[in-house]
């Protein structure tokens, strides 16, 4: 195992070298231990699982059922890969309830566990898709220049029924979802990513979120080639968005270009956002990984939590 080390990258991270060595080092030393032991654990039930599942497989093989050997060879396969998944969280979450809340105090005005997030709202808006099923993790809340935010990681599915009655879950989200504050009371305005005139129109048609409202046209070509723009009020939508919401938006686009989906939405005292994520957001450590390993990480973590601020800065100008 080498070295615990980290080398400071960005005016973002001025002063953090300090505060690793003196309050993150000792936590990792002492998950380091704890980490090999539950390797070991992991690997003798992952080692176990696909041993009997193989077993499994070899004795239906043996007297010629085939489909029952590939069903015990896949059984053995996905609860070694279950087992392995269990302990890697339990470890992961150990480590990042130490280590975020002192990433959070670093950057300032910012708390870890102490958001506030209704999905509700955002399916509501038609901000994130409808879905069954909503789990959040990750809470961060805090204050930027004056403004509220709060931020979380949603995981939503959705469950449909085939003919045969047979249930499937289908993951509709997964990504960060936001609240802002904003500085004066909006009207309710939805922004929609521009997918096309038949599926625009499929949507304005069909869809409960746009119900009710008209569509409102901005005369900016790059905007209106990223977002439709709905409102149940055009006039007071109109009056509210400006120049500084219009490049805010183009902006948070051009840095969301390669995502497959992104929404956002004005309503009374807050703007709510969604940006897709593939993976783990504020992700630190691996079971699988020695613990002086995890520099890569911390940089990761210190600009996933900064998002909100940069966010905030683009969309108000300020």
């Amino acid at each position: 195992m080498g070295e615990y080390s980290f080398t400071e990258q960005s005016p973002l991270e001025e002063g953090f070298e300090a505060v690793f060595h003196e309050r993150i080092v000792p936590i990792l030393e002492r998950h380091e231990a704890e980490r090999l032991t539950l390797k070991r654990k992991a690997q003798m039930w992952m080692g176990g699982t696909g041993v009997a599942g193989l077993g499994g497989a070899g004795a239906a093989a043996g007297f010629e059922n085939v489909p029952v050997a590939i069903t015990a060879a896949v059984a053995g396969g996905i609860g070694a890969f279950a087992s392995r998944a269990v302990y890697q969280q339990r470890w992961k979450s150990g480590l990042g309830s130490e280590l975020l809340p002192i990433l959070c105090e670093f950057l300032g005005e910012m708390r870890y566990g102490d958001a506030r997030i209704n999905i509700g709202t955002f399916e509501r808006l038609g901000v994130v898709p409808g879905h069954d099923s909503a789990r959040t993790e990750d809470h961060v809340a805090g204050n930027h220049k004056g403004l509220d935010w709060a931020l979380a990681e949603a995981h939503l599915k959705s469950r449909t029924r085939d003919s045969k009655g047979r249930t499937k879950t289908t993951t509709v989200f997964r990504g960060l979802v936001f609240q802002i504050a904003v500085v004066q009371p909006a009207p309710r305005i939805y922004f929609a990513k521009d997918r096309g005139s038949m599926f625009n129109w499929v949507s304005e048609t069909f869809s409960g979120t746009r119900k009710g409202m008209e569509k409102l046209e901005i005369p900016d070509e790059e905007f209106e080639a990223t977002y439709e723009v709905y409102s149940d009020d055009i006039a007071a939508a109109r009056d509210y968005i400006g120049p500084g919401v219009i490049e805010g938006l183009k902006t948070l686009a051009r840095n969301e270009a390669k995502r497959s989906y992104i929404a956002a939405a004005f309503e009374g005292d807050w703007f709510y956002l969604a940006l897709p994520r593939s993976g783990d957001f504020l992700s630190l450590g691996s079971l699988f990984r020695p613990t002086t390993d995890i520099e890569q990480d911390l940089h990761n973590a210190l600009w996933d939590l900064d998002l909100p601020r940069r966010a905030i800065d683009v969309i108000t100008g300020r």
